[in-house]
Formats: structure tokens, C-alpha cells, sequence
């Protein structure tokens, strides 16, 4: 009796689970190498972001205290789209027809029309991350509190002297 279990016990491992190893192995070997090339994609597009973001802060950092900050509190619209041009031409030039083409390929950015509104949104966002960080001569003032045994948040809040 023994003996006619392990020959029926390894009847279904030769007969199912082996050709279901394989075939979990082929599909593997085939899947494999998609995923990777999608996960180096990813990581490529997400270091391209990420140096474009801080490119495009630091070119609108440059602009504020060139341009804007000399304009004063009374701007015009027109003054305001000059400075937003010149920031949206200093970056481009920080770029490159080199890095502009690689951004392009890598986004998939087909005209340059399109890479324009994109320049011009990151210009924005730019802007709009430069209101809301602290001014020189703020003190910040950091707290932090726990709500729950495992949960503690830290909230740093600038504040003028």
C-alpha cells in the first residue's frame, strides 16, 4: 500500500508539477527582461524629472532676484510674462537642443509646442514652490507630536522675527 502511494505521489510530481515548474520558468525567463527594461525606464524618467524640476526652481530662483525682486509690489501682467519668458529661455538654454531632445524621448514629447507647455508648467509650479518657501530672516519654528503609539509628525512652520 505504501509503495503504490509514493508511485502515485510521484506520478503527480513527474507528471504535473515538474511541467508546472517549467512552464513558470519559461514564463519568467520571457517576463524578465520586460520588467526590467520597464523598471529602467522608470528610474530613467524619474532622474530626468527630478533634474528637471530642480533646474527649472533654480533658473526661477534667478529670475526673482534679478528681475523680479527689482520690479517691486506694483508688476505689471507684461512685466511679469517678460520675467516668466526670460525664465522659460534661461532654462531652455541650461538645457541644450542635447537635453531638450533626450527630455523629449523620454516623455515622449512628439512637438515642440508640447515641450513648451511643459516647460511652462514646471516654470509655474517653480513659482508657485518659491511663494511658499520661507523667507530670508524667517525663524522656523518646528513642533512634534504623536497621535498614536506608532505615528509622530513634525511640522516645521516659518515665522518672521
Amino acid at each position: 500500500m505504501q509503495d503504490q502511494i509514493e508511485t502515485i505521489g510521484m506520478l503527480i510530481v513527474k507528471g504535473v508539477v515538474l511541467p508546472l515548474v517549467g512552464l513558470f520558468i519559461a514564463w519568467a525567463s520571457m517576463m524578465l527582461p520586460a520588467w526590467v527594461k520597464a523598471k529602467v525606464k522608470n528610474e530613467s524618467v524619474a532622474g530626468v524629472l527630478s533634474r528637471f524640476t530642480s533646474l527649472a526652481f533654480t533658473v526661477v530662483t534667478e529670475v526673482q532676484q534679478t528681475i523680479v525682486s527689482g520690479l517691486g509690489d506694483k508688476a505689471t501682467v507684461e512685466e511679469l510674462r517678460k520675467a516668466r519668458d526670460q525664465a522659460i529661455a534661461t532654462l531652455k538654454t541650461h538645457l541644450g537642443p542635447k537635453g531638450i531632445k533626450e527630455l523629449m524621448d523620454v516623455l515622449g514629447i512628439k512637438t515642440d509646442e508640447a515641450f513648451d507647455k511643459l516647460v511652462i508648467t514646471y516654470i509655474e509650479s517653480a513659482v508657485h514652490n518659491l511663494k511658499l518657501a520661507p523667507k530670508p530672516g524667517a525663524l522656523l519654528e518646528t513642533t512634534t507630536s504623536t497621535t498614536e503609539p506608532d505615528v509622530t509628525t513634525t511640522t516645521t512652520v516659518a515665522t518672521t522675527p
